[in-house]
């Protein structure tokens, strides 16, 4: 049987979406000895993964095969305790809010760490530049500018900054990383003809985002 070359696009559940150039977005399981070969883990791939898969009953797919990682970014949220969280990236995005809600440095280092470690450059792109003046965020982009850390600023009502960021999208695989409410899903959503993920208003009592994106999709 012909095994085909696909991408993990998308993990729901016992379920992967699986993504091909040629054949589009097909829903996959999981061959029998990877289950038992990680049992103790409950997806042993992830988004950005290059696997071989074999058709099976109808419109389904089995995986077959990991191919090699040629890189991975890990997020550790614990002494002992870590987890990938994609493959096989050219860069990643760190989405830091300049405003409602205003990112923690603290988040955007462990990011910057992050990256570091894997050796996948990284940009900074601070979200909502039009919620405080150019001034103010002038003196933010600086701080990591004068670091040697590429850095932008863009808003959804600003079209300039907006085509800045798609060049920097442009012929790359990125990861986009960032808390709730910062503006991923919405930046993305301008970038697509059907929305990628719906978006909410911010809570003016908490300032996060509610019914946000909480898990990683690939876009193609």
């Amino acid at each position: 049987m012909v095994k085909e070359k696909f991408l993990i696009s998308k993990i729901y559940g016992a379920y992967y979406e699986i993504y091909s150039p040629t054949l589009g977005k097909k829903r996959a399981v999981l061959r029998g000895k990877f289950r038992l070969e990680n049992s103790k883990e409950r997806h042993p791939f992830v988004v950005g993964d290059k696997i071989l898969a074999i058709p099976s009953s109808g419109d389904e797919w089995v995986i077959d095969k990991l191919e090699e990682r040629k890189n991975f970014l890990i997020r550790k949220s614990g002494l002992n305790d870590s987890h990938v969280l994609c493959s096989n990236v050219d860069q990643v995005a760190i989405f830091a809010s300049l405003k409602d809600p205003e990112t923690k440095e603290g988040f955007i280092d462990r990011a910057l760490i992050a990256s570091g470690k894997a050796g996948i450059p990284a940009t900074i792109v601070f979200t909502k530049s039009d919620l405080v003046s150019e001034n103010d965020y002038k003196k933010i982009l600086s701080i990591y500018k004068n670091s040697g850390i590429d850095t932008m600023a863009v808003s959804v009502f600003n079209i300039s900054s907006l085509e800045n960021f798609r060049k920097v999208l442009e012929g790359k695989v990125t990861f986009l990383v960032g808390n709730s409410g910062v503006g991923k899903s919405t930046i993305l959503n301008k970038f697509l003809d059907n929305n990628f993920q719906i978006t909410a208003e911010i809570s003016s009592s908490t300032g996060k985002g509610r019914h946000t994106t909480t898990n990683s999709n690939l876009v193609p």
